[in-house]
């Protein structure tokens, strides 16, 4: 037999059935795969049926799901979430004008405050890196990981 594509390309055999030929003409499947589950839709007309199948006999050890541990989805969802984003976006802000707008604007009694607030950057900056790598798959000894530290350790000279 030869196969084109389409089930229904398939030549026919002598002495098949003619109805089982017919609808080998109108029926094209279409294979969807997933890392555990393949699903093949056999369309035949306006009618879609869905078989699906596990790889478990066919590919060993694909259909066993990866148990991930508290610790890195805990980090994964904090480091992903809007408001901690935001607040560190906020906090890189500060970090970056903070200096000189205490130099601009207030006297030296008031450096103790800034100096607390540059000392919570740190603090928050380094539980960043450290849940980043926890929680990212691709975060440690990274581009991003490398800029992050050189910023954080830049904090400490102000």
């Amino acid at each position: 037999e030869r196969y084109s594509g389409r089930i229904g390309s398939m030549s026919r055999r002598s002495g098949s059935n003619p109805l089982s030929s017919w609808v080998r003409r109108r029926t094209t499947a279409t294979e969807i795969s997933t890392p555990t589950h393949r699903i093949t839709v056999a369309s035949r007309g306006s009618q879609h049926v869905k078989r699906p199948t596990t790889f478990g006999a066919q590919h060993p050890g694909v259909n066993q799901v990866k148990q991930v541990p508290r610790r890195v989805s805990w980090s994964r969802y904090i480091v992903e979430s809007k408001v901690f984003t935001t607040f560190t976006t906020l906090l890189t802000v500060y970090a970056l004008c903070g200096g000189d707008l205490r130099l601009l604007t207030t006297n030296e009694p008031a450096d103790i405050y800034f100096d607390g607030l540059t000392i919570a950057c740190l603090i928050i900056f380094t539980v960043e890196i450290v849940l980043c790598t926890l929680g990212k798959d691709d975060y440690l000894l990274s581009f991003f990981m490398i800029l992050d530290v050189i910023s954080t350790v830049t904090l400490v000279l102000d």
